[in-house]
């Protein structure tokens, strides 16, 4: 599969087939240390995938705003994430994160990184989820272990679809050598500075749908909305800079941060 190159945001697909069946949300909302009203304006604005974890605090204001929304349950696609100190007991990290969203299921839930760690003592998020950002004796996750906790997710009902986050070729290697269900999703920072050329072939060739964080490019990385390449692209097109950058196409999921979301026409 291609990318395909679109002339307006309206004729840009909104959905895309994943290798379960399932149709996931083209254009995802990233809630990476959002409140709930930011989260609403963008169930408003037409976002349809927010993308969470436990580990950005926040479960719980994705939770308020879902509730305030006018749009059902059904119609929303929901991705959380696996942290490295949970690989040891992914079904009770998940019913946390059920607990904090308030809702039965997950649409999309994913190994946060290819790492495992020790969970630190005494340091609680927001809702009381034991989780931080500091890792105690990281390591090279136990792929077969984990990835076996994840199908059990499925197989009970509580995560409609699993996947990765952060892997490389050689660890989706590992996966595909003991899953039983391919994972559907690998979400990675991609943008033009960052392309990832070998990786999204890769996915390609095992029908693994990619998804993009940092479409306007990571914190260090130059303001790509200053680009004049990306500036004359979407000036041809008559879309502002954000559009262009967070373009869909149906091998590829952008997932813009809120802070850019009243600029991005959808």
């Amino acid at each position: 599969m291609s990318a395909t190159a679109y002339s307006s945001v309206d004729a840009v697909p909104r959905t895309v087939k994943l290798n379960n069946g399932l149709e996931m949300p083209l254009l995802g909302f990233g809630s990476v240390y959002t409140k709930a009203d930011h989260i609403g304006y963008a169930i408003e604005q037409g976002y349809r995938h927010i993308d969470g974890a436990p580990i950005y605090y926040n479960e719980g204001q994705t939770n308020i705003a879902l509730k305030a929304a006018s749009v059902p349950r059904s119609e929303m696609w929901i991705t959380s994430k696996l942290w490295n100190s949970d690989h040891h007991d992914a079904a009770a990290a998940l019913d946390r994160t059920l607990a904090d969203l308030g809702t039965d299921y997950v649409d999309l839930y994913l190994i946060h990184y290819p790492v495992q760690a020790d969970k630190p003592a005494g340091k609680k998020g927001p809702t009381g989820t034991d989780f931080t950002h500091e890792m105690v004796g990281p390591r090279r996750a136990d792929f077969a272990k984990v990835w076996k906790q994840m199908e059990a997710l499925v197989d009970s009902g509580k995560a409609r679809s699993i996947g990765v986050s952060n892997f490389k070729i050689s660890h989706l290697q590992e996966i595909l050598k003991v899953a039983r269900i391919k994972p559907a999703v690998n979400q990675v920072e991609a943008h033009p500075y960052y392309k990832q050329k070998e990786l999204l072939e890769f996915c390609r060739q095992h029908d693994i749908h990619l998804t993009a964080y940092s479409p306007f490019g990571a914190g260090g990385e130059p303001k790509l909305t200053a680009d004049p390449v990306i500036a004359k692209i979407a000036e041809n097109a008559t879309w502002t800079q954000c559009s262009s950058l967070a373009q869909r196409s149906p091998s590829l999921t952008p997932i813009p941060k809120s802070h850019f979301l009243k600029l991005l026409n959808i």
